[in-house]
């Protein structure tokens, strides 16, 4: 208030109760003397007060309130920095810097917009972003300074619990993590993810809620982000300092434990609940003795989601997870563990449940614990003398196993962390950095303890360090802008240090207490007040009361400590013995941590160099340690401050309590900065900045001089310049004010202005009431001019009334005239309308008499039309009827001759069984004389050989001097043996000529014989079976479906031949070639193993295969199966396991893509059907010949092919072979079915819409549309298609198998569309269909395909179903007996598509009655059975191994071993 001089009329700031302040204006000053002078001010609500004037504040004006830098204030106070913060707060601006400190105001809002990367963006790039208030213009700084200087920096944040520095810090290594990604225009890298996940895994497990704030921080961390010479970050450290353990076993009124409990708890599956035996919070004490549970707004499920992601992404692995969670829950449940009382001792019960969970977890033994827990032990030099122990000792003890556990596995995940995010390879010294201090704030609370001791010891600490980094940077600027400045005291805070610091300070009082057997609080208290009042009298208070508390004038304000509990606090030491047990734990995770604990504990007492009696080291040594660590980092850095608010105690958004936000204000040290900041020269402006907003105060012809002198004069103005130190100081580029001195030149500023503004003023006012009175002028003169305009109108309106009556009177008298001249005419027309309606009607009368007579006329001459037409109708209907009556009696004769052939049918059946009989007995005739001429035939070989060997004896021919008897015998000998020669020639003449047609009797009576029995049998079966009607004589109903199981039986047995291995031996000579290969052809050897291993071979098969696929063409039958077939049995031969090994993996990937590129999806849509028929019977060939010579080879695994030891190692590479070519194989038949069917497509219309009989065509019916196709181009393609499948080499079961499937879908198709189409069909189209179906079967027969033309069989009965006769039931009946392959369904479905022929009735009653009754009964779904072939071919005697000349053994290299090869064999 030196500076300043309120006069009445000033504003300013006056105290209220509350202590904060109030705006006011002073109406009156009143001085009483001596100095005293009162003041009387009114307030905003009107209120006045006098007040002491020394005590008023002068207040800034309005333009200057709220700045963006608290230190551009005009007046540096309380009010005014608390109004600034106030205004900004509520216009939702949350950062306010003041000085150097950024001041952050907690929004108590998640505000997205303003943290997002654009905004990161923004402050990267352009720096004159970082002049405004934020979190990154300080984190922008930050790295910018390190960038460019190469300087540390260093961001501190700082405040009280609810003040939002957790938010902030986060904010802050977010924006760091960002700038790298901006940068280096990539993606953020796994070190800038592990950075940031560090907050969610230090807030589970450091974090609480409190009443103040529901993510508290109970500890202190220093985050430290290191970058290499690139300013890219390559790794990070975390320090922590004091967490708060009490609160993992004690949680106040309306608070909650650590997060990660509640994570767990909520997280945690089905099965780990069940495994470490958790419930909900409110079942374990140390959860639940807050009586806080849920948080508002927070899912402790997917936190710990969060948390779990964060742990993996640091690099702790989730078995290392799951050991975590299971400390956690033996910590809950060492909570829960009863503790019995007694008259003189506590214990534990060794079966205590939650203490058997606990010890399960902990991996100990319950009863050890429970003893361990329960007794008291003190230890002597000669034995230890075990006790029994209180309650509160057993309580403590197991409160401080939890709370050791917990704060031990708190370091090991900061270790963790730390590890993970080590990065880089370079010494910690020569990197740069930026580290981030996130510390409690100044704490004063109603009880404080040892807690809230060392927090303010810390905030103490920084507080000596901020006015040392302030006053020097402020003494920096004074010396660079040339100012005489002499360096000045200010206040200090070493006096508090010293206090808690010296030797016979509080912490060294504390630790000798602790170290000393007997120590006690009241011991520890007593030394203090002894000791400390003499020494610092200035900040050590004793309490006047004895209640064990003591006073410490700290830099904020005088703080009031309990000393109970200081002791146990700062000891907070486990028995040895319960160490030992844990360490010896079979949780080896749990023995790992104490050994961790007792290594850290160690490394920190190495790192004090003090130890006394080799004891662990107290809480506050290690804490005063890690502070000394922590200032010397700071201090050797380049430091940044940010001061958090907290604006609320109800947490609310932007409601703002200003006792709250002065108390923290004071706290934190913002006004400290503000004092220490007045004692300078806190006020400075750039001459340009200065002479823009002062040069009012002279004339404006000065204007236009130096900015330098021109200050000069304004300052002149109202100021002396003699002594002007004491109020300014002029510098190179600014101008420097003390403190209040600029609100003079505002004050006069506000006299130059409001005198300029009167004289502007009445100036406006003259100008104003001129140009009112030209107005009232111009009023007055358009008044005048408006009466004279209104009399004028009315004498207008007088005229115009007279004129409007003269004007009534002409139009009433030429109304009333003409209305009489009207009525005369409408009696004039009245009577002329009567005359000439009297005519008119005497006309009418005349005409309508002329028109009845012709009516009459017309209706006579039509009867008589009509009769005459009747009775001509009536004698060409007799006419008819006479006729038809003559073409019906002869179709009745017809009928009865086609009964007559089916007599005469049965006879033929009965002459055929005869002659089966006789062929059959000709047959066993036959059979016999060749026996006999075949053992003729023996031995007149047997002869003949013996005679030739003695004609080919050399003694016969050397025997010339032999007697003559030998000579005769001689040709006597030679006579028989030409005589038997020509007797064996007839023989066998006659025994081919036998055997010929014994052999053609034998095919005729074995397929008649096999006729006749599957007949009988099906007869005999249906005989034994009930019908589903009943009909007499129709017991042949199932006779079809059990021919159709039969045939199925049969052909699967004609399919499984019985092989003949060893003709097909001899018949590709497989002995010569193995003989060749393993002696003549060693050398080949080699080729077959390159080939076997190389890709050449499957190369060129997959080369052709495009080339006949491009083509459309295939190539030579049967080249590539053989080809494989020769290599797989050289390798077998060989024994060429490996590369045979190899070879049979390539072949089956190259078989199932050749069985891929089946798929008609595959092809191009203009692929003709042709070629797809070739091509798939093509490849289908190949393979099976392959797939047949792989079972032969499977047959020989017993022989002398193959070792016994290599038998299982064939027997599965054949194995897997076999089924992939199956599968192939499989796949190949099914599109050549396809294909095949494709090709001969409308084949349904060709059978049901051909006419080839000519007698039987509907000539009065015409077809709508000419079919398609018709049964010559059907067979054409049919034979067409067979040619194409036959000349592929196709072997004769899979050629017969897919020709019948063939007719099978022709089959199936037809009668499908006869029965479900649309089209009706009369007896005549029904012999067309029997006509056509006949062909097809022919078809079969001449190809040689006797069980082909079972699925025609229901079109011909079909066919024959239209010819039957359709009167009564009887024929209904007749009809479902001779359909006997056709359902009860299908036949009704059939009987509703006929229509009569031309010229013959309508189906009569009775027949449609029995059809509809039986259409009762019979079931929808009774439809025909499918006829499925057999699903598999099997594998043929017929394989090949060796081809002719191709050139693709030229491709292969292999024409001259085949050459040389075939030589051999020959």
């Amino acid at each position: 208030m030196s500076h300043v001089q309120l006069s009445v009329g000033s504003e300013c700031w006056v105290s209220n109760d509350e202590g904060c302040w109030d705006p006011a204006d002073i109406i009156d000053l009143k001085d009483n003397g001596g100095g005293k002078c009162v003041a009387t001010v009114k307030k905003p609500n009107g209120e006045l007060d006098a007040t002491k004037y020394q005590s008023l504040q002068p207040r800034n004006p309005s333009v200057n309130e709220a700045p963006i830098d608290l230190t551009t204030l005009t007046y540096l106070n309380e009010p005014s920095v608390l109004q600034a913060l106030r205004y900004r707060y509520e216009n939702q601006n949350i950062y306010t810097f003041s000085g150097i400190v950024l001041v952050s105001v907690n929004p108590y809002r998640l505000l997205s917009g303003l943290y997002n990367e654009s905004v990161i963006k923004r402050y990267h790039e352009n720096q004159e972003c970082t002049k405004e208030p934020h979190l990154y213009s300080i984190a922008s700084a930050c790295y910018s300074a390190l960038t460019n200087d190469n300087e540390n920096q260093t961001i501190i944040v700082s405040g009280e619990s609810g003040a939002g520095k957790t938010v902030a810090a986060r904010y802050i290594m977010r924006y760091l993590t960002s700038v790298q990604a901006l940068d280096k225009t990539s993606s953020k890298r796994s070190v800038e993810n592990q950075v940031l996940a560090t907050n969610p895994i230090m807030e589970a497990f450091g974090n609480a809620k409190t009443i103040r704030n529901d993510n508290s921080s109970r500890f202190g961390k220093y985050v430290t982000i290191s970058f290499n010479e690139e300013a890219a970050i390559t790794g990070a450290n975390v320090s922590t300092y004091l967490l708060e353990r009490s609160r993992v076993t004690s949680s106040p009124l309306g608070e909650r434990n650590y997060h990660i409990f509640y994570q767990l708890l909520a997280g945690c599956t089905n099965e780990q609940r069940e495994r470490w035996y958790l419930g909900v919070p409110s079942e374990f004490k140390y959860l639940s003795q807050g009586n806080c549970i849920n948080v508002e707004g927070v899912n402790d499920n997917d936190e710990f989601t969060t948390t779990a992601s964060a742990l993996s992404t640091v690099g702790i692995l989730e078995n290392q997870q799951e050991e975590v969670y299971k400390l956690l829950a033996a910590l809950l449940h060492l909570g829960n563990i009863a503790i019995v009382t007694s008259r003189s001792e506590a214990t534990i019960k060794s079966d205590d449940k939650y203490l058997c969970y606990a010890s399960q977890l902990l991996g100990v033994n319950p009863s050890q614990l429970a003893k361990l827990l329960s007794k008291k032990m003190l230890k002597t030099r000669s034995e230890t003398i075990v006790t029994s122990a209180s309650y509160e000792h057993v309580l403590s003890t197991r409160d401080s196993v939890a709370k050791y556990l917990y704060s031990t596995l708190f370091s090991w995940v900061v270790h963790m962390i730390n590890a993970s995010l080590d990065h880089s390879k370079v010494k910690r010294s020569a990197s740069k950095h930026i580290g981030v201090v996130d510390i409690y704030g100044f704490e004063h609370f109603e009880r404080n303890s040892l807690e809230q001791f060392c927090i303010n010891y810390a905030n103490e600490k920084l507080q000596q360090e901020f006015n040392k980094h302030v006053f020097k940077l402020e003494q920096e600027e004074y010396f660079r802008e040339g100012l005489d400045w002499r360096l000045i005291d200010y206040a200090d805070n070493q006096g508090c240090i010293s206090l808690i610091e010296d030797n016979l300070g509080v912490l060294s009082l504390l630790d000798e207490e602790c170290r000393l057997p007997s120590g006690t609080d009241e011991s520890f208290l007593q030394k203090l007040n002894n000791q400390t009042p003499q020494k610092h009298p200035l900040f050590y208070k004793k309490s006047r009361f004895s209640d064990g508390s003591f006073t410490i004038k700290h830099y904020a304000s005088d703080v009031t400590y309990q000393a109970h509990d200081f002791l146990a606090k700062n000891s907070d030491s486990l028995p040895v013995e319960i160490i030992n047990i844990l360490k010896s734990s079979e949780n080896q995770f749990v023995a790992y941590l104490l050994d961790y604990g007792s290594q850290s504990v160690d490394a920190q007492n190495s790192a004090t160099k003090k130890r006394i009696n080799n004891k662990k080291p107290s809480l506050t040594s290690m804490f005063r340690t890690s502070l000394s660590h922590l200032m010397h980092t700071i201090s050797a850095t380049n430091v940044h401050y940010i001061r958090c608010i907290k604006p609320n105690e109800e947490k609310t958004s932007w409601s703002f309590s200003a006792p709250l936000v002065l108390s923290q204000l004071r706290a934190c040290g913002v006004f400290e900065t503000i004092r220490i900041s007045s004692l300078g020269f806190p006020k400075r402006f750039f001459y340009d900045e200065f002479t823009k907003r002062f040069r009012a105060l002279v004339s404006a012809r000065d204007w236009d001089q130096d900015s330098k002198k021109l200050s000069l004069q304004i300052i002149s103005t109202v100021l002396p310049t003699t002594n002007s130190d004491d109020y300014f100081q002029f510098g190179k580029s600014k101008i420097f004010f003390r403190s209040g001195v600029i609100g003079l030149y505002e004050a006069r500023r506000r006299e130059v202005c409001s005198k300029s503004v009167t004289l502007l003023q009445s100036a406006i006012r003259g100008s104003n009431a001129r140009k009112k009175y030209q107005k009232i002028i111009e009023y007055i003169i358009g008044i005048q001019s408006l009466s004279r305009g209104k009399l004028v109108r009315e004498r207008f309106e007088r005229r115009k009334k007279e004129m409007a009556a003269i004007m009534i009177q002409n139009i009433w008298r030429t109304y009333s005239q003409r209305k009489k001249f009207i009525a005369f005419k409408r009696l004039i027309t009245s009577y002329q309308a009567i005359g000439r309606g009297y005519l008119l009607r005497i006309n009418y009368d005349r005409l309508l008499r002329k028109y009845a007579g012709s009516v009459v006329v017309m209706n006579w001459r039509s009867y008589h039309a009509r009769t005459t037409f009747r009775n001509y109708k009536m004698s060409i209907i007799g006419f008819q009827c006479i006729v038809r009556s003559v073409l019906t009696r002869r179709y009745l004769r017809q009928l009865k001759d086609t009964a007559g052939r089916s007599t005469i049918l049965l006879e033929k059946r009965k002459k055929l069984r005869k002659s089966v009989d006789e062929g059959s007995s000709m047959l066993e005739n036959a059979t016999k004389e060749v026996v006999g001429l075949r053992n003729k035939l023996s031995e007149m070989t047997k002869s003949l050989k013996r005679w030739k060997n003695l004609f080919a004896d050399p003694e016969l021919k050397n025997g010339s001097n032999s007697d003559n008897h030998k000579q005769v015998s001689e040709h006597s000998q030679i006579s028989e043996l030409l005589h038997g020669e020509i007797k064996l020639r007839q023989a066998a003449l006659q025994l081919s000529a036998a055997a010929s047609k014994s052999d053609t009797v034998f095919i005729k009576s074995q397929l008649a014989r096999d006729n006749l029995n599957a007949y009988f049998n099906v007869l005999k079966k249906t005989a034994s079976m009930k019908s589903d009607y009943d009909t007499k004589g129709l017991n042949s109903r199932n006779i079809f479906y059990t021919r159709e199981q039969y045939l199925k039986y049969h052909s699967t047995l004609t399919f499984l031949p019985g092989h003949d291995w060893k003709n097909a031996e001899e018949r590709y000579n497989l002995k010569g070639l193995e003989t060749s290969l393993k002696s003549k052809l060693l050398h080949c050897k080699k080729d077959i193993q390159s080939t076997l291993v190389s890709d050449g071979f499957l190369a060129v098969l997959e080369r052709y295969n495009k080339k006949y696929i491009e083509n459309q063409s295939v190539g030579d039958s049967l080249v590539f199966g053989g080809i494989i077939n020769f290599l797989i049995y050289s390798g077998c031969i060989y024994s060429l396991k490996e590369e045979l090994d190899v070879f049979i993996l390539k072949l089956s990937g190259c078989i199932s893509s050749i069985a891929e590129l089946s798929d008609p999806c595959l092809y191009d849509p203009n692929t003709s059907t042709k070629f797809q028929v070739e091509y798939s019977a093509f490849w289908l060939s190949n393979i099976h010949e392959v797939r047949s010579f792989i079972t032969y080879l499977q047959s020989l695994c017993e022989k002398d092919l193959f070792t016994r030891k290599d038998e299982t190692y064939w027997n599965g590479s054949f194995s897997k072979l076999s089924k992939i070519m199956l599968e192939a194989e499989g796949s190949l038949f099914l599109y050549l079915r396809k294909s095949a069917s494709d090709f001969i497509k409308d084949s349904s219309e060709a059978i049901l819409c051909s006419r080839l009989l000519a007698d039987l065509l509907d000539t009065n019916i015409e077809m709508e549309k000419p079919p398609k196709s018709n049964m010559h181009l059907l067979i054409e393609k049919l034979n067409y298609a067979y040619d194409l499948i036959y000349k592929s080499s196709l072997q004769e079961a899979p050629l017969k198998e897919i020709t019948t499937l063939i007719l099978q879908d022709i089959g199936e198709k037809a009668f499908s569309k006869l029965i479900n189409g649309c089209t009706c069909y009369t007896w005549k189209d029904g012999s067309q269909i029997s006509y056509n179906t006949s062909l097809l079967i022919n078809w079969c027969h001449q190809k040689g395909l006797s069980y082909s033309n079972t699925s025609l069989l229901p079109l011909m009965q079909s066919s024959l179903l239209f010819s039957l006769r359709k009167k009564d039931e009887q024929d209904f009946k007749i009809i479902l007996s001779v359909c006997n392959l056709l359902s009860p369904y299908e036949i009704i479905c059939l009987l509703d598509h006929y229509r009569p022929s031309t010229g013959e009735e309508q189906l009569p009653k009775a027949f449609l009655k029995a059809v509809e009754q039986a259409a009762r009964i019979v079931k929808p779904g009774e439809i025909r059975r499918r006829i499925n072939s057999v699903g598999f071919i099997p594998a043929s005697s017929n394989f090949l191994v060796l081809l002719e000349e191709n050139r693709i053994y030229d491709e292969l290299q292999l024409s001259g071993m085949i050459k040389e090869m075939k030589q051999n064999i020959a």
